[in-house]
């Protein structure tokens, strides 16, 4: 993270790479995480942040689109956060004529290497494809899925199905899936594998 603002109307607090200084909130206080834009050309940045508490809280993580030249809202989405998992399922469709694809992002909230099995399955439960990621501790990958994948062997028009990702025995993985068509996204549920 880049950019912290308290909600209660305190003065930012720069954080880059680091960590937040403990904080102390009144019951039902907000404590709101801003990454700062993008720096350079790339048009897409991804953070993310392990959050710990010694009381019950809540998170939600709110994403947007804007235009590049003017910072005019496009679309804004929310995601749910959850606890660290060691395997999920995302559902995917895609849609190559109208660019419809399932973005994700995924880190290793732990500490130590994990290497993580992604596979797609089609609409008929057949294995289409299997990809191995290696996540450092505290490392996130951010990827399309039809970028991971290559788009392999797509037929044409939409196709649905799922991939399942699979970390090591005891893997403390966070998982976050955005669906976008173009500049409308939508949050895609992401559902812990037993």
């Amino acid at each position: 993270l880049s950019d912290i603002a308290y909600s209660a109307g305190a003065s930012r607090i720069q954080v880059d790479r680091g960590e937040l200084p403990e904080t102390t909130l009144a019951a039902n206080a907000v404590l709101v995480l801003t990454a700062s834009q993008p720096q350079s050309s790339n048009l897409y940045q991804s953070n993310w942040a392990k959050l710990e508490a010694t009381g019950l809280f809540s998170v939600a993580a709110v994403f947007e689109v804007r235009d590049g030249a003017s910072d005019q809202l496009i679309a804004r989405t929310s995601a749910p956060a959850g606890p660290p998992l060691q395997s999920f399922l995302v559902p995917w469709q895609r849609n190559r004529s109208t660019s419809l694809d399932v973005a994700f992002a995924i880190v290793n909230s732990g500490r130590t290497p994990q290497q993580v099995t992604a596979t797609w399955r089609d609409s008929n439960g057949s294995v289409r494809g299997v990809r191995r990621l290696e996540l450092g501790p505290a490392m996130q990958m951010a990827r399309f899925l039809g970028e991971l994948f290559n788009s392999a062997v797509e037929e044409p028009g939409a196709t649905y199905g799922s991939v399942r990702f699979e970390g090591e025995p005891g893997a403390q993985l966070g998982i976050l899936a955005l669906s976008y068509e173009g500049a409308v996204q939508t949050s895609v549920p992401v559902e812990p594998v037993q």
